[in-house]
């Protein structure tokens, strides 16, 4: 600090207080040295140790793309057949409706028919029942009944058709 000091002393004194120093230094010195050589092992061991952790983390970060791309691979999958399966669905109610038309313009032709039948089988047997033998007269009820049978068939038709568009819930029985 710019200040200078004297120390007064003998020059035996001095020389072996610059022996110690000297000493001192010599032994710092090899204290360092071996401190050094043991820091440069750590370090080498810690570039290793980094080195081997870096190539893990490479790997999981690979894995974890390849990953990755498969889920994205997947959801685009998914969003195709969502798509699709819509699509399908909207298909099928188009479908559901024509055919729900059809089997109400279905139904409504062919019990006008029946109801014809019915009316002229009904008719004959009403008015002209002592004009017909025993077996025109069963074939007549038989006509009849099967006219009946066929209103039925036809109404069952008409509410099959009304269920397919209710909701359906499964029961346990």
């Amino acid at each position: 600090a710019d200040k200078l000091y004297v120390i007064k002393t003998g020059r035996v004194q001095t020389l072996m207080f610059l022996f110690s120093t000297y000493e001192n230094v010599i032994w710092q010195n090899i204290e360092l040295g071996r401190t050094e050589t043991q820091l440069r092992a750590l370090n080498e061991n810690l570039e290793k140790l980094v080195e081997r952790r870096t190539d893990a983390l490479r790997e999981i970060n690979a894995d974890l793309s390849r990953e990755i791309l498969e889920h994205r691979r997947a959801k685009e999958k998914i969003d195709e057949l969502n798509k699709e399966l819509q699509d399908k669905i909207v298909r099928l109610e188009t479908i559901n409706k024509e055919l729900e038309a059809f089997s109400y313009s279905l139904a409504h032709d062919l019990r006008a028919p029946a109801r014809v039948i019915d009316g002229f089988s009904n008719i004959m047997l009403r008015d002209h029942a002592n004009d017909l033998d025993g077996d025109s007269k069963r074939f007549l009820g038989i006509i009849r009944k099967n006219t009946k049978k066929m209103e039925l068939l036809i109404d069952d038709l008409l509410n099959l058709a009304r269920l397919e568009r209710c909701e359906m819930n499964l029961l346990d029985i």
